[in-house]
């Protein structure tokens, strides 16, 4: 398989380099400056028609000024333009022969101007890309798009810019983190919303830079540091309200309606958006194209499911099941000088129906095996309220502040049936068997605030970052069960019925205040200055009240109530040592680590306080594109883990806490190189931990097959180590697009465990790789196909003699999207999964296919008639097997199978002027 896709991937390479080698002629040079003669990198070159002034190829100027554009055709007048930021433009027209196919301009004097490039070159010689200190600008309207198409068409269009089929973009290699528009921030920030909500005829540029707002000495590795894309929108696109809205009916009584309003304004932006359906996606997010008829959902067997969240509001109901959601939201954006302040606001409603089958079998000894099967079905419903809000603020050229609010309300209820079993040596000789009815129920609050500061004091580098944080959660639950359990090896006492009500109410707060201080000793050596406070209340009470088939009055459960209040005080002060010099970096700093906590268990425990001090050195190295790192911390266990009190919500599976657990030892080391410069690029890294007397989950499983667990420090070592290498390349040769990815990793962990006071270690080792390919044709096809396989093997050392384990998985995938002539279009997203080591019973493989018809109606193509089928071949599941020491689960859920769905979607943007000009063009294209 491997071979194969290979193989077709150089296939296509040779073949792309083939069709196009009749444009062989070339230019070359060098830039340097008028007024001190020196090289003149990042300028821009670009290759224009004389007669049309359409662009034919650009380049950037490299560090020693020089330049080369290739492929460029014979026999036609072509004029050359240089731009570059505070220079004059240089133009020249010449032309390429067979005879004469090179032409070295040598070298070429730029001389300095006052004027803006947009005073003295026309509209049609706009430079396809600009550089502006550490921001890339393209010029939009160099990169042709279809009629209607999205802001993702556009982006797709740009050197470097990869988007894959869930909306993710990487720029030379690094993710985009955050998409602003015209710098103001799109529905909490999210790269999705903004690129398949927007169309492309409304961009007038796209600028891309490094997301280094709290990052301002640029102290990060460029690995480390996400991207930005700004979209500043063309004056007339801020003029008139535009959106889109959609609806939709299919067979399974699917169904879908919903929209996008926005306004935009110099310094006001306002959107609405809103969708109700009972399906996978929400639309909203999903690609333009996809989007309609839950299309698109290639990850719905478990990977991923297609719903996200923004500042905690869910869009979209996740997980497995039939789903059905709706959801409305506003989102503004006000500008006042330099500051630009957001709020939005969301209202979400989610309902699923859910079924589940889980298969566990679980070695105990060597001739010891218990099974368990279960099977599980609800309906949940949630309903939630966010309220956002953030400011940013540029004081002035040296300091700026940003600053965070959210506020969240949610109430959910999950009613649900759970068949449960346990048997001893054969699936069949049964030992117990529970049904559980259960009506949970669950009222919750959230706030958060965070705030940064910064403020430089000198040119020198003397800078000063404070950085607070405030929250606090209250969460109501209650758990009302009605337990139904049956024994089988005790005729005689063989049922037992009982209700059981779980109130848990948990009350968390805690603040977080630090700060970075830096002072220049003498020249690129640097002292810097650290600290922190952080106080943290939690709150954890626990009530639990049985009652049985004989009685009528609820009785109190002592043993599984309980109080529980933790006083965290956490304080850090931390010194070191950096030298910066260009391209090396290296910093030494020790941290000195004061944790106080004070526990409360309201009864029978004593109060007892826990003190601890501790150095936590750190170390780095940043050396082009080589990056060192290594820290030493401590970790103290989760306030779950220390409450003293039985969990039996699951009578198969007990849990207990520990109050005596102590704070785990960490050593962890990072090791990485990476460029994303140059035509291939690549990143590699390896990480490894050893984590000393970890915390570990103790099991005992009685004759009934009962499992309880416990959480203990275990008197020895955890270690895990990974690694992974990546490379890259993405060319663009007239109109055709290709990118191509192979990414290998691996990883190896030796995991402490105790079953039935047996202690051993797992060791757990796999291999993968993932390979990706996108090819676009300029308007006409869309073609990304994907493969990854993962080969996974668990071993055992010590006192057990479980058995070996490997698992073998294989992914291929690909979409394929023809934009056809009469304003058709093609849609396909096929996907293959084989894990052939599940369970007897389970399906084995599964090939999902998804197809959609699109035709743009009306005049102004602004209607789009779609007929879509999700899940062609109607062979949707969802499963997986997951292995845990001596235990092997399989599981499978209830997911959403084949329907048709047809929708209409209406773009109401202002869109082209000229829609028939396209729509011939294109034509044209494919004629040929």
């Amino acid at each position: 398989m491997i071979y194969r896709l290979t193989t077709l991937t150089v296939a296509l390479l040779l073949f792309c380099s083939l069709a196009f080698s009749q444009n062989n002629g070339s230019i070359s040079g060098t830039l340097i400056t008028g007024d001190n003669n020196e090289p003149l990198p990042f300028a821009t070159i670009s290759v224009y028609t004389a007669i049309d002034t359409v662009i034919l190829d650009y380049a950037l100027s490299n560090d020693d000024g020089s330049f080369e554009i290739k492929r460029l055709p014979f026999d036609k007048d072509l004029r050359m333009i240089i731009s570059f930021l505070g220079y004059e433009p240089v133009k020249e027209v010449f032309q390429l022969t067979e005879d004469i196919p090179d032409k070295n301009f040598e070298t070429i004097i730029l001389k300095t101007s006052a004027k803006r490039l947009d005073e003295v070159l026309i509209e049609a010689e706009r430079p396809p890309v600009v550089i502006k200190k550490d921001t890339v600008e393209f010029n939009a309207g160099s990169f042709q798009t279809r009629d209607g198409a999205t802001v993702e068409d556009l982006v797709k269009k740009l050197p470097g810019v990869v988007v894959d089929n869930q909306g993710n973009i990487t720029v030379d290699g690094r993710a985009v983190n955050k998409i602003r528009v015209d710098g103001n921030e799109f529905f909490g920030g999210d790269p999705r919303i903004a690129l398949r909500n927007l169309t492309s005829d409304m961009i007038d540029k796209v600028q891309i830079s490094d997301d280094r707002e709290e990052d301002p000495q640029q102290l990060l590795a460029d690995d480390e540091v996400g991207k930005v894309i700004n979209l500043k929108l063309k004056k007339d696109a801020k003029i008139k309200a535009f959106g889109k809205a959609y609806a939709g009916a299919g067979t399974k009584d699917r169904f879908e309606v919903g929209g996008i309003l926005n306004s935009f304004r110099d310094t006001f932006q306002v959107s609405l958006l809103g969708y109700f359906n009972n399906l996978k996606k929400t639309n909203l997010s999903m690609e333009e194209v996809l989007s309609m008829g839950g299309f698109n959902d290639r990850w719905a067997r478990g990977g991923g499911d297609g719903a996200f969240s923004i500042n905690g509001i869910d869009f979209g109901a996740g997980g497995e099941g039939y789903p059905r959601s709706l959801m409305g939201g506003t989102n503004v954006n006000a500008q006042f000088g330099e500051a630009r302040l957001n709020l939005q606001y969301f209202y979400s409603q989610n309902r699923l129906e859910t079924e589940s089958q889980t298969f566990t079998e679980q070695n105990i000894t060597n001739d010891s095996t218990f099974y368990y099967e279960s099977s599980n079905s609800g309906n949940s419903k949630s309903d939630g309220h966010n309220i956002g809000g953030g400011l940013r603020w540029e004081l002035d050229t040296t300091s700026r502040i940003n600053f965070n609010v959210n506020l969240n309300f949610s109430n959910g209820q999950n009613p649900n049936t759970n068949v449960e079993s346990s048997a001893f040596e054969d699936p069949d000789n049964i030992l117990q068997s529970f049904t559980t009815e259960e009506d949970p129920k669950s009222s919750n609050m959230s706030f958060s605030s965070r705030l940064f500061y910064n403020k430089e004091l000198n040119p020198e580098g003397r800078n000063i970052s404070v950085r607070g944080s405030f929250s606090r959660s209250n969460n109501n639950n209650d758990l009302l069960s009605n337990f139904q359990r049956y024994y089988f090896e005790n005729a005689a006492d063989s049922a037992v019925y009982f209700d059981q009500l779980r109130t848990q109410y948990t009350n968390n707060q805690s603040m977080d205040i630090s700060f970075d201080y830096t002072e220049p000793l003498f020249e690129n050596f640097f002292l810097e200055l650290s600290g922190d406070y952080e106080p943290t209340i939690r709150n954890n009470n626990i009530t639990t009240e049985q009652q049985f088939d004989n009685q009528t009055n609820w009785e109190y459960v002592d043993l599984l109530s309980n109080d529980f209040e933790r006083n965290e005080q956490e304080y850090e002060l931390g010194a070191g040592f950096r030298y910066q010099k260009e391209k090396l970096q290296i910093s030494a700093n020790l941290d000195y680590q004061i944790l106080d906590y004070t526990n409360s268990f309201g009864k029978e425990i004593a109060d007892f306080t826990e003190s601890y001090r501790f150095f936590s050195p750190r170390f780095r190295i940043v050396l082009d594109g080589w990056r060192f790192s290594y820290r030493y911390d401590f970790d103290v266990p989760d306030i779950n883990q220390l409450h003293p009190i039985t969990d039996n919500t699951n009578p198969l599976n007990i849990r207990e806490g520990n109050p005596n657990l102590q704070p785990t030892k960490g050593h962890d080391i990072y090791v990485s190189k990476f460029s994303f410069q140059g035509k291939w690029r690549y990143n590699m890294f390896l990480r490894g931990s050893v984590e000393n007397n970890p915390i570990i989950n103790t099991s005992f499983v009685d004759n009934s097959g009962v499992t309880v667990r416990r959480p203990i420090n275990y008197d020895g070592d955890a270690t895990s180590f990974y690694g992974s290498a990546g490379l890259s390349r993405t060319m663009d040769i007239e109109g055709h697009k290709i990118n191509s990815d192979l990414r290998l990793y691996s990883g190896l962990s030796r995991s402490p465990f105790m079953i039935n006071g047996q202690d051993g270690l797992s060791k757990n080792s796999y291999v993968g790789m993932n390979l990706r390919f996108n090819y676009s044709f300029k308007d006409i096809m869309d073609f990304a196909p994907s493969y990854s396989i993962n080969f996974n093997k668990t071993r055992y050392d010590g006192n057990t003699n479980y058995r070996n384990v490997d698992i073998t998985t294989h992914n291929l995938a690909g979409n394929f999207t023809f934009h056809l002539p009469w304003n058709f279009e093609f849609v396909n997203d096929i996907s293959y999964r084989y894990n052939p080591q599940v369970a007897p019973g389970f399906q084995k493989s599964t090939v999902l296919w998804h197809a959609a018809i699109n035709k743009k109606i009306l005049e102004s193509k602004k209607a789009i008639i779609r007929l879509s089928v999700y899940d062609l071949l109607d062979q949707n599941i969802s499963v997986y097997r997951h292995v845990n020491y001596n235990s092997i689960v399989d599981r499978q859920q209830l997911t959403l199978r084949r329907y048709f769905m047809l929708s209409f979607i209406y773009d109401f943007s202002q869109g082209n002027k000229n829609p028939m000009g396209d729509d011939r063009r294109g034509y044209r294209r494919w004629r040929r």
